[in-house]
């Protein structure tokens, strides 16, 4: 499990960082050369990636994905966020997964391969 932070990229639960002030849209937010260069040992892994993603997010983390090689070892990016409509929404999906089905179950409603992903 990652954090993406604006600022650092992909981010271990365990590690800690300083207070900051930033999003994703900024100029001088993390480059995506960055993100693709952490999701590098993933591709290794042979893993899902399960993203709960605000769209700026996401898309970073999608465009990092694009720089992987060789294309056809880059992991499956499923977007949990895909139909839902705002903050109020994607809350409701968390709750769903937690208080229902895991997310590498195939019959959990909400679970949607991200585009290209």
């Amino acid at each position: 499990m990652r954090i993406l932070s604006a600022r650092h990229g992909l981010l271990d639960l365990d590690t800690h960082v300083e207070p900051y002030d930033q999003k994703m849209t900024d100029r001088d937010a993390v480059p995506t050369t960055i993100v693709a260069a952490q999701l590098m040992p993933l591709t290794e892994a042979g893993t899902d990636i399960h993203a709960f993603l605000p769209r700026p997010y996401l898309a970073k983390l999608l465009a990092a994905h694009e720089l992987l090689e060789p294309p056809d070892h880059r992991p499956r990016i499923h977007d949990h966020y895909l139909d839902t409509r705002g903050i109020g929404h994607q809350r409701q999906v968390l709750a769903t997964l937690c208080s229902t089905r895991g997310p590498n179950d195939p019959h959990t409603p909400w679970r949607h391969p991200a585009p290209d992903g």
